[in-house]
């Protein structure tokens, strides 16, 4: 190897090294299971049934069946845990978009959240892949079982919405027209200094609006998120793949083509 073709080698190899992509970059991506790197938003808190460091019946591998004990967050390890094995969502080997998901009944399992999750932020968002339970009905995603203040919920005032508290406020926003036994990405991003909640439906690769609301009356954070399928409304039925929480705004369009190349959505 002549002097000029060792140097550009090892410029080359520099060049790769400087490129790694750095943890969270890493933990944003998952195979498809066809090969192909599926990059999702990039949030504060992120748990993926499909996680191989999810655990099943007190800390074993999940099998199809199993009880779903920890639900590992891949970027702030905010895991979210059940001791109580009849409160323990049950692991699908092959579900939405033939990806892993959670089956919560809807009248006993939840996960509590190894901390709490501050609402008190300037923006912040959440998205969730699921098939929506068979049933009208309250429904908790994330939130507090203590208070009616600042959590996510499917809702049934007239059907399935998905629905928005935030404790000290008035007219807390919704979007209708979801249906029972239906897979969906939905997502919203809330800006506190406008009160304002925009969700967003995705599919074919593209997320549309979904219903907005403004809030009134005085917001407050009195109730951090602590749970997972448990809020003050009830508990959480349907089936889950993903769920995504951010102190930031959602980026829809990256959502979107996550949403079609992980699950098919």
């Amino acid at each position: 190897m002549d002097g000029k073709l060792k140097n550009a080698f090892l410029a080359l190899s520099l060049l790769l090294l400087c490129a790694t992509p750095d943890k969270s970059q890493i933990q944003a991506v998952l195979s498809n299971g066809g090969g192909n790197a599926c990059v999702a938003p990039t949030m504060t808190y992120r748990w993926v049934v499909a996680n191989t460091s999810n655990t099943c019946g007190g800390g074993g591998n999940c099998t199809n069946g199993g009880h779903l004990d920890k639900l590992v967050d891949s970027v702030a390890a905010n895991n979210a845990t059940q001791t109580t094995d009849g409160d323990r969502p049950t692991y699908t080997t092959s579900c939405i978009g033939g990806q892993p998901c959670a089956s919560f009944n809807g009248s006993s399992d939840f996960l509590t959240l190894a901390s709490s999750i501050p609402t008190s932020t300037a923006v912040y968002a959440f998205y969730i892949v699921f098939t929506t339970p068979a049933s009208s009905g309250g429904y908790g995603i994330l939130g507090n079982p203590s208070g009616t203040d600042n959590s996510i919920n499917l809702r049934a005032p007239s059907g399935l919405v998905i629905n928005i508290n935030i404790w000290g406020t008035s007219g807390n926003p919704y979007s209708t027209g979801i249906s029972t036994s239906t897979t969906y990405t939905l997502g919203g991003t809330y800006t506190a200094s406008t009160k304002a909640w925009a969700f967003y439906n995705c599919s074919s690769g593209s997320c549309s609006s979904f219903g907005s609301g403004t809030q009134t009356g005085s917001a407050s954070a009195s109730n951090a998120m602590t749970t997972m399928g448990d809020t003050f409304f009830g508990y959480m039925g349907g089936k889950v793949a993903e769920i995504g929480f951010s102190n930031s705004s959602l980026n829809t369009t990256t959502l979107g083509t996550y949403s079609k190349c992980q699950y098919g959505i």
